[in-house]
């Protein structure tokens, strides 16, 4: 993706909800503009880098997450029900109030099992 194209995704993104984070992904060679708080129920983002956004409050029901790189993302208060959740990486990060199934985490790579940085203390597991 072009840098004009990513500028063009991003000054719609900002008019459109001002106060609202947003990042640029591309998957499988086209632009996919993820909000603070959107709804993205079933979007494949397998092997995406989302490093470091801010995905507080979005909907990512049914997603396909598989080999995404989580580190450093904000998914405060996220619902990730029956999300694929293998192979991501999370390392550092925001998770305070996500919803995941029960299981959910068992094929990520959390630090290498470990929940440094990661605030794990009000995950609803269900």
């Amino acid at each position: 993706m072009k840098l004009s194209e990513k500028l063009g995704y991003i000054i719609s993104e900002a008019f459109s909800s001002p106060f609202k984070d947003s990042v640029v992904v591309e998957v499988k060679g086209e632009s996919v503009v993820l909000r603070e708080g959107g709804n993205y129920t079933g979007i494949n983002l397998e092997g995406v880098d989302l490093r470091g956004a801010n995905l507080d409050g979005t909907i990512l029901v049914n997603a396909n997450l598989k080999n995404s790189n989580l580190s450093r993302v904000n998914l405060r208060n996220a619902n990730l029900h029956g999300a694929n959740l293998d192979g991501v990486v999370i390392l550092g990060g925001d998770m305070t109030g996500i919803q995941l199934d029960s299981g959910a985490l068992d094929a990520a790579n959390v630090m290498d099992s470990s929940t440094i940085g990661i605030n794990l203390d009000e995950i609803e597991v269900k």
